[in-house]
């Protein structure tokens, strides 16, 4: 997700995403006492309208409904305007002009629950610390299936296991298991570093006995004088979730980090170049840890089928790769199947430009990424240009319009190649 760097500056930069893998992180905080006490009147460009935020998530059929969140402390961070944490200040929560008042810790984060009721009256959030006013970001993790009951996982609950630079945190029941997952940890790593020539950014996993539908009421964990995003993995689909979320996850965070992405049309650098690392680092691994995970090609390819022949009934035959951006809806608006299929397949179509890149010459991603994270910032034309450059005729016309059966031809025969 960030709180995931870019992220958290947008929930739906990741919620939709939540969609298709699981996405979050976690850090350990405690539940202050509300109490009451006089405020400054609060900017409204600075308030977090509650019931519209997890109306924006039922939009996108994340949750069923925004009382899903009923009765489940989430995390709420005070931020300045640019994004750091305001630390010690104030959490205001103002419902029909009543107000309530969380004092923030030092990394300016609070755990605030609201019942369904309140969660219809439609609360405004913002802090406060002194006569300033600021913004309020908030940051969870959700999987599962929208409107079934919703397990809250409690990452402070788990124990720290160092992996160099990395922590995994597990649970009783993942202790047998935990070795096993924190070489794959280790491995990932050098591996993301030998591939994009970028450093992974210190990373956690999480894994503990879950349900399938869950929550996390936090999104970081701090140890050591380090803070750490993490990512919440049931043990019963570790083998599976350490490679296919986790490498997506870090390496599409990594570059999130290193680059000062502008806008937010650049999805399919960060999203295509993270799918396409999850195969690379699937395909290198030996015979027995493969048959150990499972090639979802049989559950992958049909799925892809599926939706090509619904886009095509639509009308939908080919993508313009450099205009992936953050879904977004207006008010009362729920997207429409096809724009959910399509936003599905973009991260195959994405992939598949990429798989194409390096067929060609493996050395272009790794450069045209160094180059990248040496500017101040990169804006969508830079994003092009930059890799243009870098490439050969046929490729870049591509980037305009990429056939969908094309792009898919391309990510089924690697994904053939994978079990030859």
């Amino acid at each position: 997700m960030h709180v995931l760097r870019k992220c958290q500056k947008n929930l739906l930069v990741w919620c939709v995403l939540i969609v298709l893998i699981t996405y979050g992180c976690s850090f350990q905080v405690s539940i202050p006492k509300m109490k009451s006490q006089k405020t400054p009147e609060a900017d409204t460009t600075q308030q977090i309208d509650l019931y519209a935020k997890f109306t924006e998530l039922s939009h996108f059929g994340i949750i069923s409904h925004p009382t899903d969140f009923s009765g489940i402390p989430l995390q709420y961070t005070v931020v300045d305007s640019l994004a750091a944490p305001v630390p010690y200040a104030n959490l205001v929560s103002e419902l029909r002009g009543a107000k309530t008042i969380l004092r923030t810790n030092s990394q300016g984060v609070a755990l605030l629950a609201f019942d369904s009721v309140a969660i219809m009256r439609q609360p405004q959030i913002y802090g406060v610390k002194g006569q300033a006013v600021y913004e309020v970001q908030i940051d969870f993790q959700f999987s599962g299936t929208p409107g079934e009951a919703v397990e809250v996982a409690d990452i402070s609950s788990l124990h720290p296991y160092p992996v160099g630079q990395d922590l995994v945190l597990y649970d009783a029941i993942a202790r047998d298991s935990l070795d096993r997952i924190a070489a794959l940890i280790a491995d990932e790593r050098q591996f993301i570093h030998d591939l994009i020539q970028l450093a992974p950014i210190p990373w956690g996993a999480a894994v503990m006995h879950i349900g399938n539908t869950y929550t996390t009421t936090q999104t970081r964990y701090h140890w050591q004088n380090r803070e750490y995003d993490i990512f919440v993995y049931p043990i019963k689909s570790i083998a599976t979730d350490v490679v296919f979320v986790n490498v997506h996850e870090w390496v599409e965070q990594t570059l999130l980090e290193h680059i000062q992405f502008e806008g937010t049309a650049y999805r399919w650098v960060t999203d295509g170049i993270a799918e396409w690392a999850t195969w690379a680092f699937y395909a290198q691994l030996p015979d027995s840890a493969r048959q150990n995970i499972g090639l979802p090609r049989e559950k992958v390819i049909p799925a892809l089928e599926k939706l090509i022949g619904y886009l095509e009934e639509e009308g939908q035959r080919s993508y313009s790769l450099v205009d992936w951006e953050v879904l977004e809806t207006k008010e009362n608006e729920t997207l429409p199947p096809l724009q959910l299929s399509a936003e599905a397949i973009r991260y195959k179509v994405a992939a598949s430009f990429w798989m194409e890149v390096a067929q060609y010459d493996a050395t272009i991603i790794p450069t045209y990424l160094s180059q990248l994270a040496q500017l101040d910032t990169v804006s969508t034309e830079v994003l092009q240009s930059e890799l243009q450059a870098l490439l050969p005729l046929k490729l870049q016309l591509v980037l305009q319009e990429y056939q969908v059966t094309q792009a898919v031809d391309t990510y089924q025969n690697y994904l053939v190649t994978l079990q030859q």
